[in-house]
């Protein structure tokens, strides 16, 4: 009957929503440190970067190239971005997809599992009162996992009430759109103080371009970098990454 078909189709789908998730966090808990690299098509302070992007191509790209997680920007008016990108790599690669948008509502939470995102990004500085807490629990219970992002350290105190297992370091102020490579060495040591013997996991986020600055923010005690821009300027992303980790690994 074609109404079993159809039921079995569905079945099957709905079995793939609540398959494990690749995880975030065991792809940052490696011995040396992990690259997030990832797939944007613009950005309102670099303007169109690669709006025509193969986001499937390129994220078999990164994975040849050592990176251990992906990062897509599904933001669509200022960075061109749409979910589709995110279902791609996610279908063409076996490394754990982070969904980097601005969330905020509990709607998009349940977008992000449905396009298969196995962990979601939030800003601290969009979220207001116990929200960010409600919605790291929301996506924690929905099987993903959370990276949240600071800009300074009253950001950090905040992100730290949450049961977040990694948080980001952005390089970057988000008003200015101004990148400052020292905000992650000062974060970095507030962190140390709030939270010593923390297990949550620390990645640097904006204003990566060298081997030396990988290999200093290793050094610094990151367990991972999101790398953005660098990449997608790059006609072989592969490579450039494999230098990037070339003296890490």
């Amino acid at each position: 009957m074609i109404l079993d078909q159809i039921v079995s189709k569905k079945y099957e789908e709905l079995m793939n929503i609540k398959a494990p998730k690749r995880s975030l966090y065991d792809a940052l808990s490696c011995d040396d440190i992990s690259i997030i690299a990832e797939i944007k098509r613009a950005s309102p302070s670099a303007g169109a970067i690669a709006e025509d992007v193969d986001a499937a191509n390129r994220a078999r790209q990164y994975e040849a190239g050592g990176a251990r997680a992906i990062s897509v920007v599904t933001e669509r008016h200022f960075f061109k971005g749409d979910l589709k990108m995110l279902q791609l790599a996610k279908e063409s690669s076996n490394l754990p997809i982070l969904r980097k948008d601005f969330m905020f509502d509990e709607l998009q939470i349940y977008e992000s599992l449905f396009a298969g995102a196995d962990a979601v990004l939030f800003i601290v500085s969009i979220l207001k009162g116990n929200k960010l807490c409600d919605l790291v629990k929301l996506a924690q219970d929905l099987g993903m996992e959370t990276l949240v992002e600071v800009h300074d350290e009253d950001e950090l105190t905040e992100a730290l009430k949450s049961d977040a297992k990694a948080i980001g370091f952005n390089n970057r102020d988000l008003k200015t759109m101004t990148v400052d490579m020292g905000r992650c060495e000062s974060l970095i040591k507030a962190f140390r103080l709030l939270e010593p013997g923390s297990e949550r996991k620390l990645v640097a986020e904006s204003g990566v371009r060298t081997k030396e600055d990988v290999k200093r923010l290793q050094e610094l005690g990151f367990d991972g970098i999101l790398i953005g821009e660098t990449l997608m300027r790059s006609s072989n992303p592969t490579n450039l990454l494999k230098e990037l980790l070339g003296d890490t690994r």
